[in-house]
């Protein structure tokens, strides 16, 4: 309740009120290649009964930063709202899909042997919690089915 009356609702600064964890850049990190389309951010996108450029939806969206990548190449980079490339970012719901592709790596590696196997072979310590974790499955989490209560408002 104390941090919901400090705080309030969830938002793009959370870094700034939470405790981080910092690590070290990969000696090897990877590199996108460059192959920006200047046309893509005058697409016309719908909003409602009139069609706006990509360019503007993303100003009066809010958003704060826009990329449009494939394979290894970025197509389209904007950014918004006072941010840059190097600014820090909530990523909110972006944190499930990164978890989903670190799952696949932590298996491909042998860290997990499928995405079948119990929760609590890696976390037992949720057997003390609820038997309720007993037939849960990692997919059951990233798939979003666990079951699990969660109230996914801001007030207390």
């Amino acid at each position: 309740m104390g941090r919901w009356m400090k705080w309030r609702a969830s938002d793009i600064n959370d870094h700034q009120k939470f405790p981080a964890f910092e690590f070290s850049q990969s000696e090897t990190p990877f590199h996108f290649t460059h192959s920006v389309d200047t046309q893509i951010g005058q697409l016309l996108i719908e909003q409602g009964k009139r069609k706006v450029s990509l360019l503007h939806l993303i100003q009066i969206s809010e958003t704060t930063a826009f990329l449009i990548i494939r394979n290894d190449s970025i197509l389209f980079e904007h950014y918004a709202s006072g941010y840059t490339r190097e600014s820090i970012n909530t990523s909110f719901s972006t944190a499930k899909s990164i978890t989903a592709l670190l799952l696949g790596r932590a298996i491909g590696d042998g860290y997990i042997t499928s995405e079948h196997d119990a929760v609590t072979e890696y976390l037992p310590e949720l057997k003390q919690v609820s038997d309720l974790y007993d037939g849960l499955q990692i997919n059951d989490l990233i798939d979003m089915r666990s079951g699990i209560q969660f109230k996914d408002h801001d007030l207390p």
